[in-house]
């Protein structure tokens, strides 16, 4: 660094006079000055860089490495200067710009102290204590790096914003590496977010499109992309968010980016819309796969259907679980159901479907006929709440009973009235050949079941039939509209629709006896390309979202029936297979349903699910039962045990022993 003088040569002409130093002149310099890194460190180089260019960082002063004495205090002349340009009515954060810090290969996040709200009287002295804290934890950082000598620490001082919000935000996907902006972001300071304190709000959404946030996304995003540009690389930027103003207080290269497995990453466990896990086979799921991977890529090229989130299928010991996150997964489905009812293809995709499954040939379009009714069933229930969202809890609920229970019995429900008329287990195993057939395989125990049904329903005290709802009086009684009743008729229907297809998925997997698909141990769509996962990935998924789920005791759902109810208490099963031997009236505790549990729900004094919402197999068949059932607990089966005595509350959907 040098500095020039002019004085007076021999002849009396001016003449330049320069005089080189080893340090430079002032080791306290505003931010908005040129800063090298070398003496200044790389975060007040990076936040000198990003004034330079326009953007919107905080004033600021960078207290270069030769401010400092052989002790780590600060030179006399330097802490003159600091005090000089402090405002003694303001705040200020004292951060490290350590030498090798926010640098391309690593980040040295979070090794050096940080000191928030720090009043100007106090600066001087946490200038000093953030200079000398290269403790053990930076040097075990250090110890991993290529340069792990250089402890040498520069400290900014920035004036303290205070947020509304404050966030991280990432230009590019740091777990896919996809080009995504992604943010996670907290309300007040965002310290509590990088610290791991609270749980943060994560946004993620690609170049061009503006989601809902409670602050300015678009002007989030446009600056984040002018950071990109400045630095040439993706970047990490800490941001806050107060009196309508966007602020940058950080940026840093992304110093790592993962594919491989971390590229199924959803998100936490409970985070996530689960569907089973279930026993099944990829062989006899392989139809099904085939054919959502072709109608999840159609909806993904047409503009003007709802995009599908990600979706990750996992095949482990014999059994099978379809993921994905579960905010995503319900704005989709509730699109979804909105969509199917604008088109009006109800009537016409039940014809269609019936005319093509019943040959091996055909089983990918009768699929396909299936699959814009089943995802727009899963949205139903969001949908049509918000269209009845002038009513209270109580209302919906009455009226979700009333409109949403199919005008016929469910197939097992009319096969078991046979049963019980014509008392032959034999004659009914020869019509019914199938009734065992489902996803984890192919068994000829027709007559077994049948034996045991007939059984089972002799055993039973029946208490009366439910009476079916007047619904045209409940039209009157709430006034409800064309529309809403049109869509409450739609669900009924895509339930009836389903359970005519169950009966169906049963009788045709004795058709296939080649996969459809090679997902053999599972199976991810995203961003409209569907990809197989192999088989060491999905141990290790499975251990992550399925066998390794968060637990508490804290057991809450959604009501999905109340059986005409307020509370109902009793001891609990917890059933894995639905060929378990369970007593009359136990309260049931499953992961989730299908066809065969409608023998358990029938004998059952209560029904508990990990899985499924108010239009899941649980909750219709529930209603149709009336059998009490909450649902979608998440974790009802890690935390009760058999034997446990527990109390349901049927309002609010709480399950406490």
């Amino acid at each position: 660094m040098h500095s020039e003088h002019t004085t007076q040569c021999a002849a009396g002409s001016p003449c330049r006079l320069i005089i080189c130093y080893d340090k430079p002149m002032s080791s306290v310099l505003k931010l908005a000055e040129n800063l090298s890194v070398t003496e200044f460190g790389g975060k007040a180089a990076n936040l000198a860089s990003m004034l330079s260019a326009g953007l919107p960082v905080p004033f600021g002063l960078a207290v270069g490495l030769n401010a400092f004495d052989e002790n780590g205090q600060l030179k006399q002349e330097s802490k003159q200067s600091v005090e000089k340009q402090l405002d003694q009515a303001k705040l200020y954060a004292v951060r490290s710009s350590a030498l090798a810090e926010d640098a391309e290969g690593a980040s040295w996040a979070g090794q050096f102290e940080t000191f928030l709200d720090t009043p100007a009287k106090d600066v001087v002295a946490k200038i000093e204590e953030c200079h000398n804290s290269a403790k053990d934890r930076a040097k075990a950082y250090a110890s991993a790096q290529a340069d792990a000598t250089n402890f040498d620490i520069a400290v900014v001082v920035q004036e303290m914003v205070k947020p509304e919000y404050a966030g991280v935000l990432f230009t590019k996907d740091p777990v896919s590496g996809k080009d995504t902006l992604v943010t996670e972001y907290v309300e007040g300071l965002g310290e509590e977010l990088v610290s791991g304190r609270a749980d943060p709000v994560r946004i993620a959404w690609k170049p061009g499109d503006t989601p809902n946030a409670p602050f300015n996304i678009e002007e989030l995003t446009m600056l984040a992309k002018k950071v990109e540009e400045v630095f040439g690389s993706p970047q990490d930027i800490e941001w806050a968010w107060t009196d309508n103003k966007m602020w940058l207080v950080q940026a840093r290269p992304i110093t790592t980016t993962q594919t491989a497995t971390n590229g199924y990453n959803l998100g936490e466990p409970d985070e996530l819309f689960y569907w089973g896990p279930s026993r099944a086979q990829p062989l006899y799921m392989s139809d099904f796969m085939a054919a959502a991977e072709t109608f999840f890529k159609a909806m993904a090229s047409d503009s003007a259907m709802p995009n599908p989130p990600k979706q990750l299928v996992l095949f482990y010991d014999n059994k099978m679980v379809w993921l994905s996150n579960a905010k995503a997964f319900t704005e989709f489905t509730a699109k979804t159901f909105e969509a199917y009812q604008k088109a009006e293809r109800i009537n016409e995709d039940m014809a269609s479907w019936r005319k093509t499954c019943q040959t091996p040939e055909d089983l990918l379009e009768a699929w396909g006929y299936t699959l814009f009714a089943e995802f727009s069933l899963y949205g139903a229930e969001t949908a049509l709440a918000t269209q009845l969202q002038r009513f209270d809890e109580s209302t919906r609920q009455k009226i979700w009973g009333a409109f949403t229970v199919p005008d016929n019995s469910t197939f097992l429900a009319r096969i078991d009235e046979e049963l019980l008329n014509s008392k032959d287990p034999k004659a009914l195993a020869v019509k019914y050949p199938w009734i065992q057939d489902g996803y984890d395989g192919v068994f000829d125990v027709a007559e077994d079941y049948f034996t045991k049904r007939l059984k089972t329903l002799s055993d039973e005290q029946e208490t009366g039939t439910v009476q079916k709802p007047d619904r045209a009086k409940l039209v009157e009684e709430f006034g409800l509209t064309d529309e809403e009743v049109a869509a409450l008729t739609l669900t009924r229907k895509l339930a009836q629709f389903m359970d005519d297809r169950k009966a169906w998925m049963m009788q045709t997997r004795k058709l296939i006896t080649e996969p459809f698909s090679d997902a053999q141990h599972g199976w991810l769509f995203d961003d409209g390309a569907a990809s197989k996962v192999g088989e060491t990935d999905a141990k290790d998924l499975w251990q992550r979202y399925v066998d390794f789920r968060a637990s508490t005791n804290a057991v809450q759902g959604i009501v999905a029936s109340n059986g005409g109810k307020h509370f109902v208490n009793g001891e609990v099963v917890v059933v894995s297979s639905p060929t378990d031997s369970v007593a009359k009236d136990k309260i049931l505790v499953v992961p989730s349903t299908s066809p065969s549990y409608v023998p358990l729900m029938r004998k059952a004094k209560a029904l508990i699910t990990d899985h499924g919402g108010m239009m899941s197999h649980a909750a219709i068949v529930a209603r149709e039962f009336g059998l009490p059932c909450i649902v979608g607990t998440k974790q009802a089966t890690k935390v009760l045990k058999n034997g446990d005595h527990v109390v349901l509350d049927l309002v609010k959907g709480e399950v406490n022993k």
